[in-house]
C-alpha cells in the first residue's frame, strides 16, 4: 500500500487477453473492452488502474515477444499496491497473481471487496 496517504492506490489490472495461445483478433479486442469496463468500474473506488491489455495497441505496431511483455508487466506489477483479478482463463494472469503471491501483493476477485479496501 502507498506511503502517502493523499496518494490514489495503484491498482493492476488481471485478466485474459489471448485466453491461451493464439487469439483471433476479435478475442483480443473483446477480452480489452471487457478490462476497460472493469478498470473503468474499479477507478470509481477512488483507485488509479493499470491495464496491461493496451499495451496490444503497441504490440500491433511494434510487436515484441511475450515474454517481454510479460517482463514489462510484472515489473509494473512490483510497484502497484494491489491487482484485481477478473474472470477467465489466462495463463499470464496466473504467473502475475502467483508474482503478488510471492511479494505479498493483495489480489482482489470481488470489486466491494476492493473498495472497503482501498478506503481512506
Amino acid at each position: 500500500m502507498t506511503d502517502d496517504k493523499n496518494s490514489k492506490l495503484l491498482i493492476y489490472l488481471i485478466g485474459p487477453l489471448s485466453n491461451g495461445g493464439t487469439a483471433h483478433e476479435a478475442t483480443i479486442y473483446r477480452n480489452t473492452h471487457s478490462a476497460l469496463k472493469t478498470g473503468n468500474e474499479l477507478m470509481g473506488c477512488g483507485v488509479f488502474v493499470f491495464i496491461p491489455h493496451l499495451s496490444t495497441y503497441f504490440d500491433g505496431r511494434y510487436p515484441k515477444n511475450y515474454e517481454y511483455w510479460m517482463e514489462f508487466d510484472l515489473r509494473i506489477l512490483s510497484h502497484c499496491d494491489a491487482a484485481f483479478r477478473m474472470p477467465g482463463k489466462s495463463a499470464g494472469g496466473d504467473r502475475e497473481e502467483a508474482f503478488c503471491m510471492e511479494r505479498g501483493i493483495p489480489v482482489f476477485r470481488d470489486i466491494e471487496k476492493l473498495k472497503e479496501w482501498a478506503k481512506p
